[in-house]
Protein backbone atom coordinates (compact mmCIF):
# COMPACT_ATOMS: atom_id res chain seq x y z
CA UNK A 1 0.00 0.00 0.00
CA UNK A 2 2.79 2.41 0.91
CA UNK A 3 4.16 1.70 -2.49
CA UNK A 4 1.36 2.59 -4.26
CA UNK A 5 0.62 5.94 -2.38
CA UNK A 6 4.73 6.74 -3.07
CA UNK A 7 4.41 5.74 -7.23
CA UNK A 8 0.49 7.64 -6.95
CA UNK A 9 1.87 10.55 -5.45
CA UNK A 10 5.20 10.79 -7.69
CA UNK A 11 2.68 11.05 -10.98
CA UNK A 12 0.85 13.71 -8.81
CA UNK A 13 3.99 15.84 -8.58
CA UNK A 14 4.63 18.56 -11.63
CA UNK A 15 7.71 18.15 -14.02
CA UNK A 16 9.82 20.85 -12.60
CA UNK A 17 10.45 23.82 -14.86
CA UNK A 18 13.35 24.74 -16.66
CA UNK A 19 14.17 28.17 -16.85
CA UNK A 20 16.96 29.59 -19.22
CA UNK A 21 18.21 32.68 -18.67
CA UNK A 22 20.53 34.61 -21.32
CA UNK A 23 23.11 36.23 -20.01
CA UNK A 24 24.66 39.56 -20.34
CA UNK A 25 26.76 39.25 -23.18
CA UNK A 26 30.73 39.62 -21.91
CA UNK A 27 33.32 42.01 -23.27
CA UNK A 28 36.91 41.37 -23.34
CA UNK A 29 37.69 45.07 -23.22
CA UNK A 30 36.44 48.37 -24.06
CA UNK A 31 38.34 51.71 -25.46
CA UNK A 32 37.87 55.37 -24.65
CA UNK A 33 38.49 58.02 -27.20
CA UNK A 34 39.06 55.56 -29.81
CA UNK A 35 41.33 56.87 -32.75
CA UNK A 36 42.91 54.58 -35.86
CA UNK A 37 44.57 56.02 -39.15
CA UNK A 38 45.26 53.82 -41.83
CA UNK A 39 47.73 54.81 -44.24
CA UNK A 40 48.63 53.46 -47.94
CA UNK A 41 51.28 52.33 -49.45
CA UNK A 42 53.10 55.63 -50.18
CA UNK A 43 52.96 56.30 -46.48
CA UNK A 44 50.03 58.81 -46.57
CA UNK A 45 46.64 58.43 -44.66
CA UNK A 46 44.12 56.34 -46.68
CA UNK A 47 41.41 56.45 -43.75
CA UNK A 48 40.65 57.52 -40.35
CA UNK A 49 38.44 55.97 -37.79
CA UNK A 50 37.03 57.15 -34.44
CA UNK A 51 34.58 56.35 -31.44
CA UNK A 52 33.56 57.93 -28.27
CA UNK A 53 33.71 54.50 -27.01
CA UNK A 54 34.39 51.10 -28.38
CA UNK A 55 33.21 47.81 -26.65
CA UNK A 56 34.30 44.71 -28.13
CA UNK A 57 32.23 41.78 -27.82
CA UNK A 58 34.47 38.16 -28.70
CA UNK A 59 31.79 35.67 -28.87
CA UNK A 60 29.84 37.08 -31.31
CA UNK A 61 32.92 38.35 -33.17
CA UNK A 62 31.96 42.40 -32.89
CA UNK A 63 32.78 45.45 -31.67
CA UNK A 64 29.94 47.92 -30.93
CA UNK A 65 30.47 51.92 -31.49
CA UNK A 66 29.24 55.02 -29.83
CA UNK A 67 29.16 58.40 -32.04
CA UNK A 68 31.37 56.46 -34.49
CA UNK A 69 33.09 58.45 -37.21
CA UNK A 70 35.28 58.50 -40.31
CA UNK A 71 37.33 60.18 -43.01
CA UNK A 72 38.11 58.70 -46.39
CA UNK A 73 40.79 60.19 -48.35
CA UNK A 74 40.81 59.74 -52.09
CA UNK A 75 43.51 60.87 -54.69
CA UNK A 76 41.44 62.84 -56.90
CA UNK A 77 38.52 64.34 -54.66
CA UNK A 78 38.24 66.26 -51.12
CA UNK A 79 37.75 63.31 -47.91
CA UNK A 80 34.43 62.20 -47.10
CA UNK A 81 33.48 62.59 -43.50
CA UNK A 82 31.25 60.12 -41.91
CA UNK A 83 29.31 60.36 -38.63
CA UNK A 84 25.94 58.43 -36.82
CA UNK A 85 25.16 57.86 -33.40
CA UNK A 86 26.14 53.98 -32.94
CA UNK A 87 27.89 51.43 -35.24
CA UNK A 88 28.94 47.90 -35.28
CA UNK A 89 31.93 46.83 -36.53
CA UNK A 90 32.34 42.90 -37.88
CA UNK A 91 35.78 41.55 -37.17
CA UNK A 92 35.59 39.34 -40.37
CA UNK A 93 35.42 42.00 -42.53
CA UNK A 94 35.91 45.86 -42.85
CA UNK A 95 32.33 46.03 -42.77
CA UNK A 96 30.86 49.22 -40.46
CA UNK A 97 27.26 49.05 -40.01
CA UNK A 98 26.02 53.02 -39.03
CA UNK A 99 22.56 53.65 -37.17
CA UNK A 100 20.97 56.58 -36.46
CA UNK A 101 21.50 59.63 -38.44
CA UNK A 102 23.94 58.58 -40.26
CA UNK A 103 25.67 61.73 -42.15
CA UNK A 104 28.51 61.63 -45.15
CA UNK A 105 29.58 65.50 -45.93
CA UNK A 106 32.29 66.11 -48.46
CA UNK A 107 33.12 69.93 -49.12
CA UNK A 108 35.32 70.83 -51.76
CA UNK A 109 37.77 73.99 -50.41
CA UNK A 110 37.88 76.86 -51.98
CA UNK A 111 34.21 76.82 -53.36
CA UNK A 112 30.45 76.48 -52.69
CA UNK A 113 30.15 73.11 -53.79
CA UNK A 114 29.26 70.02 -51.29
CA UNK A 115 28.00 67.13 -51.31
CA UNK A 116 25.80 65.23 -48.06
CA UNK A 117 24.28 62.12 -47.65
CA UNK A 118 21.80 61.36 -44.82
CA UNK A 119 19.90 58.16 -44.16
CA UNK A 120 19.09 56.01 -40.73
CA UNK A 121 20.84 53.29 -41.32
CA UNK A 122 24.16 52.01 -43.73
CA UNK A 123 26.84 49.26 -44.33
CA UNK A 124 29.88 51.16 -44.96
CA UNK A 125 32.93 49.16 -46.39
CA UNK A 126 36.09 51.75 -45.12
CA UNK A 127 38.57 50.06 -47.21
CA UNK A 128 36.63 49.78 -50.34
CA UNK A 129 34.85 53.53 -49.87
CA UNK A 130 31.98 51.60 -50.25
CA UNK A 131 28.10 52.46 -48.67
CA UNK A 132 24.98 51.07 -49.05
CA UNK A 133 21.58 50.82 -47.25
CA UNK A 134 18.40 49.68 -48.08
CA UNK A 135 16.19 52.62 -45.67
CA UNK A 136 15.25 56.17 -47.35
CA UNK A 137 18.51 57.72 -48.35
CA UNK A 138 18.72 61.80 -49.17
CA UNK A 139 21.67 63.11 -51.23
CA UNK A 140 22.07 67.01 -51.18
CA UNK A 141 24.54 69.16 -53.34
CA UNK A 142 25.04 72.71 -53.99
CA UNK A 143 22.63 72.24 -56.73
CA UNK A 144 20.30 69.26 -56.36
CA UNK A 145 18.46 66.71 -53.61
CA UNK A 146 17.64 63.40 -54.47
CA UNK A 147 15.88 61.00 -52.63
CA UNK A 148 15.52 57.00 -52.78
CA UNK A 149 14.03 53.81 -50.43
CA UNK A 150 18.00 52.39 -50.82
CA UNK A 151 21.15 53.48 -52.94
CA UNK A 152 24.60 52.08 -53.79
CA UNK A 153 27.41 54.59 -53.10
CA UNK A 154 31.09 54.30 -54.13
CA UNK A 155 32.62 57.80 -52.34
CA UNK A 156 35.78 57.18 -54.28
CA UNK A 157 34.19 57.73 -57.84
CA UNK A 158 30.90 59.05 -56.92
CA UNK A 159 29.11 56.70 -58.71
CA UNK A 160 25.88 56.16 -57.02
CA UNK A 161 23.10 54.23 -57.64
CA UNK A 162 19.88 54.74 -56.78
CA UNK A 163 17.70 51.63 -55.96
CA UNK A 164 14.00 52.33 -56.12
CA UNK A 165 11.14 54.92 -55.63
CA UNK A 166 13.50 57.62 -56.85
CA UNK A 167 12.88 61.47 -56.78
CA UNK A 168 15.21 64.55 -57.14
CA UNK A 169 14.54 68.43 -57.41
CA UNK A 170 17.74 70.41 -59.48
CA UNK A 171 18.32 73.97 -59.59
Amino acid sequence: LLMITVVGTWYLIPEPTIIVQKTAQQTDYFIVDFNRKQMDVAGAIASQFSADRVDHYPDEKRAELIQPRAITYSHDTPPWHLRANSGTQWEESNQVTLKGNVIANQDYPDSSRFSRIVTEESQVMLDDEYMETDKLITFTTDRSTTKSIGAQLWLDSGEIRLLKNSTGRYN
